[in-house]
């Protein structure tokens, strides 16, 4: 480097920065493991690079087989209640309902357990109540009934909840616990051509790191994040008082053993 780069070290704005945070957690754990296990991450970079369907055509596909299964459904039940009514007269026409309706319910589990949840707490409970209700001429609904009401209710208790990232709890937990520190000390970070130093206004060095020392850095739009012996440091860009971010970032790619850059939009 042509000259030192300092950085004036602040608080990090916690809900501003925790998508970048939280994608560069995840970086580093994607470029530690594909040193670690090359072959995996092979395999993995294959299937991913295979053509995928678009956004529109996966939905449209989506409630095609949402209505199938619908459809399906209601023919099953069609089938079903005359075949429970007189099960040895009609056994083909029960096997065939109970065969489309197997495969209503495991379309609409994979597909899209509410309508299944919805559909199935109504069979049963007309089923159910009709049975009870005229147990000689119904009562034979009664298993067709308590089977929807169980499905209805393992449908709900298991729909699918929105997946929450790994990452989020630790890149929360390390926002929160520097913001606790920075406001105590007057932090300092000076990148030379050898290590990185940490020290306080005014004060000794803190930490002298060698580049050698460094397992990983990620770049972000406004961060760089860096682990070295079993530590993190995340420095925002913006904190720069000498130097450029162009300038450390060349530096690092000639010098730690792992460097990955996300510089493009980073979903929250």
């Amino acid at each position: 480097m042509t000259q030192p780069v300092l950085f004036h070290i602040t608080t990090v704005n916690e809900e501003t920065m925790l998508p970048q945070v939280r994608a560069a957690l995840e970086k580093r754990t994607e470029l530690i493991g594909r040193k670690k296990y090359p072959r995996l991450w092979r395999t993995a970079d294959f299937f991913n690079s295979r053509p995928k369907i678009s956004p529109q055509q996966k939905k449209r596909r989506n409630v095609f087989y949402i209505v199938v299964a619908v459809i399906d459904w209601v023919l099953s039940m069609m089938l079903l209640l005359p075949g429970f009514m007189e099960p040895e007269k009609l056994l083909a026409l029960l096997l065939a309902g109970a065969c489309a309706y197997g495969c209503s319910v495991a379309l609409l589990w994979h597909r899209q357990k509410i309508i299944l949840a919805v559909l199935s707490l109504l069979q049963g409970a007309f089923l159910c109540f009709g049975a009870l209700a005229d147990p000689v001429n119904l009562g034979c609904f009664l298993p067709l009934g308590i089977a929807g009401l169980v499905i209805g209710v393992l449908a709900v208790a298991r729909r699918k909840k929105q997946k929450k990232n790994p990452f989020d709890r630790p890149a929360r937990q390390f926002l929160h616990d520097q913001q606790k520190i920075l406001p105590q000390h007057q932090l300092r970070a000076q990148f030379t051509d050898t290590a990185m130093t940490l020290f306080q206004e005014g004060g000794e060095p803190t930490a002298d790191v060698p580049y050698s020392a460094f397992e990983c850095v990620i770049e972000t739009k406004d961060l760089f994040l860096m682990t070295y012996q079993e530590k993190i440091t995340l420095l925002q860009k913006g904190d720069i008082a000498e130097g450029s971010a162009e300038e450390l970032r060349g530096h690092f790619k000639d010098t730690v053993p792992l460097f990955g850059s996300l510089l493009t939009d980073i979903p929250c």
